[in-house]
């Protein structure tokens, strides 16, 4: 017989058995525990509820005989404050999803669903195109063109502000070299004049000076006799 041949005796077919039952029973004890903690949580929930819907009801007891008085003081009808209560709580239009095109039934497509939407759902615009409220999808495309058109004039936004930097940059320069240029020019025709105490000049920076401020043969003799 081979030494890895596992031979399924009497005794280890039992105590595989036994394994698998005390397995079983650990998950069944696992389960009931959870069972009795659940019936105990709604156990309690139902109290607090019950006790909640308690308390609202004391305090309504309490509110409504001032209410009465001050309707009976003031001369108020049902009628008057009925009207109010539909003033202050505007309709709202509800717009489901999902309609039977043979009933024009709707529904939201989300709970229990009716037989007629069974099987017809899913998610976005997937699913039975038949049942889908032709009201729903025209507010779903103007949600959609509002968002795209919101998308485009964000991208003409930040176009029109990276365009505008940029022509900023370019004209920059140019207003500096202006400026530099004005204050380089020369006051009433006079050349400005160099003491011997300042910075050394050659010719070379003499002909540039020339050059850059347009300046007269007599500017620039008048220069070269003061570096003399």
């Amino acid at each position: 017989m081979n030494r890895n041949e596992i031979v399924a005796t009497p005794t280890a077919i039992e105590a595989a058995s036994q394994f698998v039952s005390i397995g079983y029973q650990q998950i069944d004890a696992e389960l009931a525990r959870y069972e009795a903690e659940t019936a105990a949580l709604k156990q309690r929930m139902d109290a607090l509820a019950e006790r909640r819907e308690g308390m609202r009801q004391q305090a309504c007891n309490q509110a409504l005989p001032e209410i009465v008085e001050r309707m009976t003081t003031h001369g108020i009808t049902l009628e008057q404050v009925r009207a109010a209560f539909a003033a202050a709580k505007p309709a709202v239009t509800v717009i489901h999803k999902y309609w039977n095109p043979e009933t024009k039934e709707t529904h939201s497509g989300r709970g229990t669903l009716p037989g007629w939407l069974i099987g017809k759902t899913g998610k976005g615009r997937m699913g039975d195109p038949r049942y889908l409220n032709p009201d729903w999808i025209a507010k779903e495309d103007a949600k959609d063109a509002a968002m795209k058109e919101a998308k485009a004039a964000k991208a003409a936004a930040k176009s029109k502000s990276r365009s505008s930097g940029g022509s900023g940059a370019v004209e920059a320069p140019a207003s500096n070299v202006a400026d530099a240029a004005s204050n380089d020019a020369p006051m009433d025709g006079h050349a400005p004049s160099i003491s011997s105490s300042g910075a050394e000049m050659t010719a070379e920076n003499v002909a540039a000076l020339d050059v850059t401020r347009g300046g007269s043969d007599a500017a620039t003799n008048a220069i070269a006799s003061n570096l003399s």
